[in-house]
């Protein structure tokens, strides 16, 4: 599991310009940063992976103290998903293209534009041609269509097929 640390250092005021070009390179494969807190002390942001938060506390501290070649002088440390929550990140969903969501709903690319432009699917343009659409609501497009001819099949007398075009007076 991904744990989000922010391991605060004992060293004060800003961080050097040095000390940056020597930490940033470092900290890279940890997605880090390094910031100020409102006491005035240096920290160190970073995501660590643990299969404990003891184990991720663990892995935080000697990263930083390693890094930084400073003691820490506090620790806090939740899992990814907690602090994500408490910033107000929204997950993103799954995109996919006209191809994907055609082979989805069972009709070709060209109907899935179709669809998009009568409002049956939501998509967002991207430039003048591309197109993405969220996974799961393609799914349920796919799921709520699928139970609609489901039931219409079920209502029809046994070797009966559905009626097309205008109804007879």
């Amino acid at each position: 599991m991904n744990y989000n640390a922010i391991v605060e250092i004992d060293r004060s005021g800003n961080p050097t310009d040095e000390q940056l070009e020597k930490w940033m390179p470092q900290l890279d494969a940890f997605a880090g940063t390094v910031g100020v807190n409102e006491h005035g002390k240096q920290y160190v942001h970073l995501i660590v992976h643990g299969d404990s938060i003891a184990q991720a506390s663990l892995a935080a501290t000697a990263v930083a103290e390693h890094i930084t070649a400073a003691s820490v002088s506090g620790l806090t440390i939740v899992p990814q998903e907690v602090f994500e929550q408490r910033e107000g990140f929204a997950p993103v969903p799954e995109l996919i293209g006209t191809k994907d969501a055609a082979a989805i709903l069972g009709v070709t690319p060209q109907r899935v534009n179709q669809m998009i432009d009568a409002g049956k699917l939501g998509a967002i343009r991207i430039g003048q041609r591309g197109v993405a659409l969220q996974r799961k609501q393609v799914e349920q497009v796919a799921g709520y269509s699928a139970s609609l001819g489901e039931t219409y099949s079920a209502q029809l007398p046994s070797g009966a097929a559905p009626r097309t075009g205008a109804p007879e007076e």
